[in-house]
C-alpha cells in the first residue's frame, strides 16, 4: 500500500471510527445468542458462491455444483460473474441479461434466503445499472486484473493508483442505490479510495471472500489496518476456504485466518464467504457448503466460544444482509460540538430488494 493510501484510510479509520459508536438507527452490533460448537445443524450463511457460473456457463446441473441443498445453507450469496477468461479482454456485457434471468432462476430453486452479488468489474455504466436494478446488493469493480474501474490486487501490470474517475462515479452509484462495494480482489489503494467514498455516506465496507494477511501474505488478503477500517465502518470480512490464499489445507489454517480477523476487526465482523464453485482448492473436508458446519470444530479449536462461532458462521452475515439494501447517509451526532463533525449511520431499508426464500 502506498504512503498515501495508507494514510487516507488511517484517516478513513479514525473519522468511522466514531460512527461505529455512535447512535445509529441500523440494527445494534452484538453477537448473537449461542449454538452448540460442532453440533449438526449449525447455521451457515456464505458470503460468495461461484454456483451460477458453474450452472449457466459450465453447463453443470445444480446438484452437480457445490452448493448443497440437503440440507441447505441458512443463507447464501450467489455470485454472479461474466467469464473473460482471467486476463485484461473486454468484458462480455451482452451476456449479462442472460446471466440475470440464470440468476432469478437458480434463487427460486434454493430454499432458503438468498442475496445477489457481482462479482467485477461491471461492462459498463449501462451494465452497472442493469445489475442494480436487478437486485445486486454487492458490486465488485475488478477481478484478477485492472479494470477500467479499479486497479486489482493481483495484477502483475503496474497500478494506476486506486480507483479511475470511472470508478468514483461507479461507487457513488452504487451507494445511491443502497448497495455496497466489494474490496475482494481490489489492490490497497483501490480498497482505501472505496473506503474514503463510503465514509461520506457512511456506507460499511465488506469483502466477501478475503483472508488475513498477517497468517499468510497473499496480495488477495486484507492487511490489519484494512480489517480495522472495515470494522470502523460497521462492515464485514469473509474469510475464505481457498487453501493457497490460506496458506495451508487444513481446516485450522482457516480457523487462524478467521481468529486473526476476529482479533483485529472484532467478533461481529468476520463471516464466511466461502467462494466454492469458484474454480478453488477448498481446504481439506470441504467438499461442498454442506462441510462448511463441521469448520465450527476448528474454531472451537482456535479459541472461538460458542457465541463468537454461531456469530461468524452465519449471525454476522444475517445482520449484515438484512440491512441490503439501504439509504446511506450521515447526520451530525445531538450535543456534539467540533470541527469535524462526528456523524451517526443511518440506514432506511429497501423493501425491493428484500431476499427471496421458500418456506
Amino acid at each position: 500500500m502506498s504512503g498515501v493510501a495508507r494514510a487516507r484510510l488511517a484517516a478513513t479509520v479514525a473519522a468511522t471510527a466514531a460512527i461505529a459508536t455512535s447512535s445509529c438507527d441500523a440494527p445494534a452490533v452484538r453477537a448473537p445468542a449461542p449454538a452448540p460448537a460442532a453440533a449438526p445443524g449449525v447455521d451457515v450463511i456464505d458470503l460468495h458462491v461461484d454456483t451460477l457460473f458453474q450452472i449457466h456457463f459450465a453447463g453443470k446441473r445444480l446438484g452437480e455444483t457445490q452448493l448443497a441443498l440437503a440440507p441447505p445453507p441458512a443463507g447464501v450469496v450467489l455470485s454472479l460473474y461474466l467469464p473473460s477468461g482471467l486476463r485484461p479482454v473486454p468484458v462480455p456485457g451482452h451476456l449479462l441479461p442472460g446471466l440475470l434471468a440464470a440468476a432469478a432462476e437458480l434463487r427460486a430453486r434454493v430454499p432458503a434466503p438468498t442475496w445477489l452479488s457481482y462479482e467485477g468489474p461491471p461492462p459498463d455504466e449501462a451494465g452497472l445499472a442493469a445489475l442494480l436494478d436487478a437486485g445486486v446488493v454487492i458490486v465488485g469493480l475488478a477481478h484478477a486484473w485492472h479494470s477500467d474501474f479499479a486497479d486489482s490486487a493481483t495484477d502483475p501490470h503496474p497500478r494506476r493508483g486506486g480507483l479511475t474517475a470511472a470508478g468514483v462515479q461507479a461507487v457513488r452509484a452504487i451507494h445511491s442505490a443502497g448497495a455496497v462495494v466489494d474490496l475482494a480482489h481490489l489492490s490497497p489503494d483501490a480498497a482505501a479510495a472505496v473506503a474514503a467514498l463510503a465514509a461520506e455516506v457512511c456506507a460499511p465496507l465488506i469483502s466477501t471472500h478475503t483472508s488475513a494477511r498477517a497468517i499468510h501474505d497473499h496480495p488477495r488478503g486484507l492487511d490489519d489496518d484494512q480489517l480495522r477500517a472495515v470494522s470502523a465502518s460497521g462492515g464485514l470480512v469473509g474469510i475464505l476456504v481457498h487453501a493457497p490464499i490460506l496458506g495451508g489445507r487444513d481446516a485450522e489454517r482457516f480457523a487462524a485466518h478467521v481468529a486473526h480477523a476476529v482479533a483485529v476487526a472484532g467478533v461481529a465482523h468476520v463471516a464466511i464467504g466461502s467462494d466454492l464453485d469458484g474454480n478453488i482448492r477448498p481446504i481439506r473436508g470441504v467438499a461442498s457448503t454442506a462441510d462448511l458446519p463441521a469448520l465450527a470444530a476448528a474454531l472451537a479449536a482456535a479459541g472461538l466460544d460458542d457465541a463468537a462461532i454461531a456469530a461468524v458462521l452465519a449471525g454476522n452475515a444475517r445482520r449484515f444482509l438484512a440491512r441490503l439494501p439501504g439509504r446511506w447517509s450521515c447526520s451530525p451526532v445531538p450535543g456534539h460540538t467540533s470541527p469535524t463533525p462526528i456523524v451517526q449511520r443511518v440506514w432506511t431499508p429497501e423493501p425491493r430488494y428484500s431476499p427471496r426464500s421458500k418456506p
